[in-house]
C-alpha cells in the first residue's frame, strides 16, 4: 500500500506486516493520491509548501532504497492561488487502463500555475532539474501538452476513446488524444513499448459549466461524467 501524506512523507506500507517499510521524504503537504502504473513505477504530485525547490510530479521506484528511487521531476511554475503557492494539489493520473497496446504510457495533471500537463511516462528530455528539495538534480520527462485551463486542484481523468476530462476553477475541458506516427528523433515524438514512435496531439472537443467553480475530481461512468460542483450542484454530462 502506497500512499502520500500531509507530514511530507510517500510511505510504503506492507499489508500483512501492517507496519511501513519504504519511506521517502519530500518535506511538502501533499493532497494527491500516488497512483501505482503497470510497471510499478509511483507518481507523486508535489505540493509547493515547506520546500526550496518547486512543486511538480515525481516518479519513484519503490523497488529501490527510498534515497535512490527517483526516476524523474517535471517543476511547475509558483503562482499563489488562494493559499496555495505552487506545485500540484490533486492526483496524477495515467492512462494505463484506457491506451490501446499500440498506444504510449502517459500521465495529465493540473497545477496551482494554471496548467494541464500531459506527458510520456518514460521518456525523458536529457535535460536535468533539482529534484523538490533542492538537493539532487534528476532527468525530466518529455511533455507533449501544455495548455491553460486555469488553476485546477482537480485531478484530470483518462477515459474510454481516448477522451481526457478536465475540471477547474472555470468549468470543465473535454479533449480528445490522437496519436500520429512519427520517426525517431522527431521533437516529442514518444515510443511505445513495441519503440513505434508517435506525437501526441490533443484537441479540444467539448466545454461544459464555464464559470462554475470545481474543486472535486470527475467520474466517468457509462459514457457519463459526473462532477460535483461549487454551485450546490452534482452535473452529468453526456
Amino acid at each position: 500500500l502506497y500512499l502520500a501524506s500531509g507530514s511530507g512523507h510517500i510511505y510504503g506500507i506492507s499489508i500483512p506486516e501492517r507496519k511501513i517499510i519504504w519511506d521517502y521524504p519530500v518535506g511538502s503537504d501533499m493532497d494527491g493520491t500516488a497512483p501505482v502504473s503497470m510497471d510499478g513505477m509511483l507518481f507523486c504530485a508535489i505540493e509547493k509548501e515547506f520546500i526550496p525547490g518547486m512543486g511538480g510530479v515525481l516518479k519513484l521506484d519503490p523497488s529501490k532504497k527510498s534515497e535512490d528511487s527517483e526516476v524523474w521531476f517535471m517543476p511547475t511554475g509558483d503562482k499563489k492561488v488562494s493559499k496555495w503557492q505552487g506545485g500540484i494539489i490533486g492526483s496524477v493520473s495515467i492512462n494505463d487502463e484506457y491506451r490501446e497496446e499500440n498506444q504510449p504510457a502517459l500521465f495529465a495533471t493540473h497545477a496551482i500555475d494554471g496548467f494541464l500537463y500531459i506527458g510520456s511516462q518514460h521518456t525523458v528530455t536529457g535535460e536535468k532539474v533539482f529534484c523538490p528539495r533542492n538537493k539532487k538534480k534528476v532527468d525530466t520527462p518529455v511533455v507533449v501538452a501544455k495548455i491553460q485551463v486555469g488553476s485546477s486542484i482537480t485531478t484530470p481523468i483518462f477515459t474510454e476513446g481516448n477522451r481526457l476530462v478536465s475540471c477547474g476553477y472555470d468549468g470543465v475541458h473535454l479533449f480528445e488524444l490522437t496519436f500520429e506516427p512519427a520517426k525517431a528523433g522527431t521533437p516529442n515524438a514518444i515510443p511505445n513499448a513495441k519503440g513505434e514512435y508517435f506525437l501526441v496531439k490533443v484537441n479540444e472537443v467539448a466545454r461544459a459549466l464555464k464559470g462554475v467553480s470545481i474543486e472535486a475530481s470527475p467520474i466517468v461512468w457509462d459514457g457519463i461524467v459526473y462532477i460535483g460542483c461549487r454551485d450546490g450542484y452534482l452535473h452529468a454530462l453526456g
